[in-house]
């Protein structure tokens, strides 16, 4: 069971209109990247409020996403869109398998090394291919490699439990 709030999660973000009729080519954050495509009621930031814009009709175009929302009928008004972050709520999505989690469980998350104590805040995760990279704090960058760097991970208590060895703690970014 899901016990976390019906909350706003960010599956994309828009970045260019496309031809005339109200297009806009979108990144997708979701992994598979072709799933942003499964939802069709979604939500698009306005400032600080989440408006729905109307049904949303999906398309691949190359390697990229479309997104034409029910209303937005020009190429004046998906430019308004353009760079909006675009989510659903946290209701719409399937629960995650056992052992993975959604990167907006862990955002917000306390890191405890195992030996030193508290190392910080997930500020942020950042895909690098290998495998992801907590952000934690102010720019501290720890692999999230299971067993053997992220040892525990505590919802409940929204805390993760980590391995981290002094000498790597010094990798920051700016």
């Amino acid at each position: 069971m899901n016990d976390s709030p019906d909350i706003p999660v960010i599956i994309g973000r828009s970045h260019a209109v496309f031809a005339i009729h109200g297009w806009l080519k979108v990144e997708s954050f979701t992994r598979p990247r072709g799933n942003i495509m499964e939802y069709d009621q979604v939500l698009v930031r306005a400032g600080d409020d989440w408006l729905a814009l109307g049904r949303a009709t999906w398309k691949r175009h190359g390697n990229q996403f479309l997104v034409h929302f029910t209303g937005i009928d020009d190429r004046d008004q998906a430019q308004a869109q353009v760079g909006r972050d675009i989510a659903v709520m946290r209701s719409a999505l399937p629960p995650p398998a056992p052992g993975e989690y959604y990167w907006s469980d862990l955002i917000g998350m306390s890191v405890r090394d195992q030996t030193r104590g508290e190392l910080g805040t997930v500020v942020n995760l950042i895909e690098t291919g290998a495998n992801d990279v907590l952000v934690v704090g102010g720019g501290l960058l720890i692999p999230f490699i299971r067993n053997d760097v992220i040892k525990d991970i505590d919802l409940t208590a929204k805390t993760i439990i980590v391995d981290w060895p002094e000498s790597d703690a010094a990798v920051a970014v700016d």
